[in-house]
């Protein structure tokens, strides 16, 4: 959605939300930008290397906390899809978006909580899955992953939480709790 905004605007970028796509929207859309919550914004950069990681020398570590992601993604997605206008032959077209909020398409409602109207206080209550990997080169293992389910739903603190699955020197591991 960022790269169709600045090719709007007439500029191409390369990468998957790379810092100059992500300058470029808020240099273009300022308004837009200043909604936008950037911890999100590179902590989606973050995943989207580990959908390549293959640098067998670097520690890479990610927390991936499934309903809040959600509720951030749906956010962003909802920002941004309101400020797109698609003519045709004069007449203003829907969105691909809007045509599935149209047609309440189970995959888009579900567990949107922008669609759904709900707080997120309310959200917040249901039970949650979280994934925690670490690839660590210098420990014996490599790396571990974990997926464990929290009773609700951590929203505090940074998205970019750091993960310490090591278990080479200890007996115990410490997970981040979503």
């Amino acid at each position: 959605m960022f790269k169709a905004l600045i090719l709007v605007k007439g500029n191409r970028c390369h990468g998957h939300l790379e810092k100059n796509l992500t300058n470029n929207v808020k240099n273009k859309y300022p308004v837009l930008y200043s909604e936008l919550n950037e911890d999100f914004i590179r902590f989606l950069r973050k995943a989207y290397k580990l959908r390549y990681h293959d640098d067998k020398k670097s520690r890479f570590s990610l927390v991936i906390n499934q309903y809040r992601t959600l509720i951030e993604l749906d956010t962003l997605v909802h920002s941004v899809d309101s400020g797109f206008q698609i003519k045709r032959g004069g007449q203003l077209q829907k969105t691909p978006y809007q045509q599935a909020l149209e047609n309440r398409e189970p995959l888009l409602i579900k567990e949107n909580h922008v669609v759904m109207n709900l707080s997120l206080k309310e959200y917040c209550k249901r039970s949650n899955r979280v994934y925690e990997v670490a690839i660590e080169p210098d420990s014996n293992s490599g790396g571990l992953a974990a997926w464990y389910t929290t009773e609700s739903v951590n929203i505090e603190g940074s998205f970019l939480k750091s993960v310490n699955l090591s278990a080479a020197s200890k007996k115990t591991m410490q997970f981040t709790f979503g």
